[in-house]
């Protein structure tokens, strides 16, 4: 499996690499002043001991103080994203080689010549700018990167009967990927998803399954106990639960899950921070949700004998975002860097699918590879062009706000970013645009109380009631 890769890697990694060049020129956004900036557990690696004996998520936390004590900037954070979405697209090449291993009756340099194309295209779509790009978006890619090696070592081990790599190798790499983000506790589910869907003997021997899998299992147990037990988790669960009942969110992320789905084909609708409606009651968007989900659940079903690869790459779909678009309430509804992982399991499957149907027919080259070429360029424009996007704090609020013009906290970072380069007018606009979107939120009506922004309240918005009395505020503040 393993020889005659080695030059579709080096594209796949040449191509990654040089798509998201793009990426490195960009700057701290959102997030990334809470989490690294502004945030001196990460500035030394003597804080970062400190705080990893009680903190969460020890290794993404790691990586960050990496970075930041080579003291190369943002470039240098944006480097160490590039480099580990390239690796892991290497890694997802090989993840394709076992499934289509199963069932798909192609011989080895077609499966190779597939894989290659398929994760090419899933590599350079611009759905994954949210997980590369956007520098706290590491966490999903960095766990995905140990999530995969864990997947990889353990069919190794399976298929080659490496006990070593099962027991020891694998479940490691799963530690690792537990201690970046806690979404890879479905680990376990997608090693037996292998088993399940593309056993390569026929049959699965469920006590053997259970007993070489038993480590990983184990793990699994430990660290939701550690997840319970621990007081900031504890804390986690507490504000989640008064979100929204567990109802509720169901009900929400039906949309969410669907609305995820979409982001697949409308690339250019990309959005850092998404108005999604919180449901409290059945609504006709649930029912155009479900019906779309069950569809796509349908084709997994009917699949699993013919085409087991198809069923497989849909059912790693929603198991990755089971953690994130399920049962646990959260404040955003959805993020695109869920699908960091999800995505590659719808992108797969089509791919590998269209370029069958594509042999099957004995198309012209020029013309099927004409196709692909127009859908691959054309991605690229878009992840470059979104890349671009990130490149500036004014510029991704003002896209932002572009697509979700009814939040008020787009328009308050926006204000915010405004304000960071001396442009208190449009500062003071944009931040009484979010009060006036919602009277009670809270960071704008701070920020207006600097005495900065009271002569140009008044000037742009005297007689708005709303803005009158954030002029009161500012003038007497508490």
């Amino acid at each position: 499996m393993y020889a005659g890769s080695l030059k579709y890697c080096l594209a796949l990694s040449v191509v990654t690499l040089a798509v998201y060049s793009s990426a490195i020129g960009g700057v701290f956004q959102f997030d990334d002043f809470l989490v690294i900036v502004e945030n001196h557990n990460v500035h030394s690696w003597g804080a970062w001991w400190d705080d990893a004996t009680f903190g969460i998520r020890p290794l993404l936390k790691a990586s960050y103080t990496l970075s930041w004590t080579l003291g190369s900037g943002s470039f240098g954070f944006h480097l160490f994203n590039v480099v580990v979405h390239v690796a892991n697209a290497v890694l997802l090449y090989f993840v394709g080689l076992v499934v289509l291993s199963s069932g798909s009756g192609l011989e080895l340099e077609q499966r190779r010549r597939m894989c290659f194309v398929a994760v090419l295209i899933f590599a350079v779509h611009p759905v994954l700018t949210e997980s590369v790009t956007y520098i706290s978006g590491r966490s999903a890619s960095l766990m995905a990167f140990f999530y995969l090696a864990s997947f990889m070592a353990y069919v190794h081990g399976r298929v080659y009967d490496v006990r070593s790599s099962i027991i020891v190798l694998s479940p490691l790499c799963f530690i690792l990927s537990l201690a970046v983000k806690e979404t890879a506790i479905t680990l376990p589910l997608a090693l037996l998803l292998w088993e399940l869907v593309l056993r390569p003997d026929g049959a699965v021997a469920w006590g053997r399954v259970l007993r070489v899998q038993a480590v990983h299992w184990l793990l699994l147990i430990l660290v939701g106990v550690y997840l319970a037990a621990g007081e900031r988790y504890q804390s986690f669960f507490q504000v989640s639960l008064g979100i929204r009942s567990i109802a509720e969110n169901l009900l929400t992320q039906l949309h969410g899950i669907a609305y995820l789905f979409s982001r697949l084909v409308f690339v250019h609708r990309l959005n850092i921070d998404p108005d999604l409606p919180v449901f409290v009651e059945w609504h006709w968007v649930q029912t155009v949700a479900l019906l779309l989900l069950v569809s796509v659940l349908s084709v997994a079903v009917l699949n699993l004998r013919k085409s087991p690869w198809v069923s497989f790459g849909i059912l790693w779909f929603f198991l990755h975002l089971a953690p994130t678009n399920s049962l646990i309430p959260r404040f955003d509804v959805a993020n695109e860097r869920a699908l960091y992982l999800a995505a590659w399991g719808v992108v797969f499957p089509l791919v590998i699918a269209s370029l069958s149907w594509i042999d099957r027919r004995s198309l012209h080259p020029v013309l099927s590879g004409g196709v692909f070429l127009v859908v691959f360029v054309a991605l690229i424009g878009f992840t470059v062009q979104r890349n671009l996007v990130y490149r500036c704090e004014i510029r991704l609020w003002e896209d932002t706000i572009s697509k979700s013009p009814l939040k008020p906290r787009p328009h308050h970072n926006l204000g915010y970013s405004y304000s960071k380069v001396g442009r208190y007018e449009e500062a003071a606009a944009a931040y009484l645009k979010a009060l006036q979107l919602d009277p009670h939120y809270a960071p704008a009506r701070r920020n207006l109380e600097n005495p900065r922004y009271r002569e140009f309240v008044e000037h742009a918005w005297s007689g708005n009631e709303v803005c009158n009395n954030e002029i009161d505020r500012a003038a007497d503040p508490p």
